[in-house]
C-alpha cells in the first residue's frame, strides 16, 4: 500500500434468502443496516433479496403459493432446499405423499368427495427443486463478487434450509469470510444450535442485532 492510498472501506452484505416473504422488505435488514450506516457512513452495506431472485426463477405465483396457505405450517420452503442441504437423505416423494397430500393447496376435490393431489402444481415444486443448485452457485459468486468482509443472513420461518445452504457455497468459494446469522430462527438454543451443526456460520445472533 503507498504512502497515498487509504484502507478500504468495509462491505457488509446483508441477505434475505428464499423462502421469505416475497413482497415485503426484511425489517431486521433494514435496521441492521440503518444502524451500521449510523456508527460509520463510510461502510459500505448491501441488502439482496434473493427472495425475489428465486421467485423470477420459480414463477411468482408458484412463490407465493408456497409461503401462504397450509404450506407455511407444512415447511414446505424448506423442503425445496432440503436436498441441497441434506442430499439423498428422503425421496422427495414421501414428503408430498405424507404431508402435501393432507392438506389443501396442493389439493383438490375428486369425485367422491376426498381429496387428491393436483400433479400440475407438484410438477412445478419438484421442477423448483431441480433449479436450486444453479440458484445457489450464481448467488453465492454474486455475493463473493462484492468483496464482502462480513455476510450476514436474516432467518424467520422457512428460511432456514435456504439461508445455511447459500452460506455453505459462500464459505467453500470464500473460505476467510465471516458469516453470520441472525432472526427469529436463531434465537436462544435455535442458535446455538445452528452453531453446533453447521460449523460455515461463525456466529448467530440471538436478539436484537442492531443494538449490539
Amino acid at each position: 500500500m503507498g504512502p497515498s492510498s487509504s484502507p478500504r472501506e468495509a462491505n457488509v452484505v446483508l441477505v434475505s434468502a428464499p423462502f421469505g416473504p416475497l413482497l415485503l422488505p426484511s425489517l431486521g435488514l433494514s435496521l441492521l443496516r440503518s444502524a451500521v450506516l449510523a456508527d460509520n457512513p463510510k461502510v459500505n452495506v448491501e441488502i439482496l433479496y434473493l427472495t425475489i431472485d428465486f421467485a423470477k426463477r420459480i414463477g411468482p405465483e408458484l412463490y407465493t403459493r408456497v409461503t401462504d396457505g397450509d404450506s407455511t405450517c407444512n415447511l414446505l420452503g424448506e423442503w425445496v432446499f432440503a436436498d441441497a442441504m441434506f442430499p439423498g437423505h428422503a425421496d422427495p416423494r414421501d414428503y408430498i405423499t405424507n404431508v402435501l397430500a393432507l392438506g389443501e393447496t396442493w389439493t383438490e376435490e375428486a369425485g367422491d368427495g376426498s381429496r387428491t393431489l393436483r400433479e400440475e402444481l407438484i410438477g412445478q415444486l419438484l421442477r423448483a427443486r431441480d433449479m436450486v443448485p444453479e440458484f445457489l452457485e450464481e448467488s453465492a459468486a454474486r455475493i463473493v463478487s462484492m468483496s464482502p468482509d462480513r455476510v450476514g443472513f436474516t432467518t424467520v420461518f422457512d428460511q432456514n434450509c435456504g439461508s445455511l445452504a447459500l452460506a455453505r457455497v459462500v464459505k467453500e468459494l470464500s473460505p476467510s469470510t465471516p458469516i453470520i446469522f441472525g432472526g427469529p430462527n436463531c434465537e436462544g438454543v435455535m442458535g446455538q444450535q445452528i452453531l453446533k451443526n453447521f460449523p460455515w456460520v461463525d456466529a448467530a445472533v440471538s436478539g436484537e442485532g442492531d443494538l449490539g
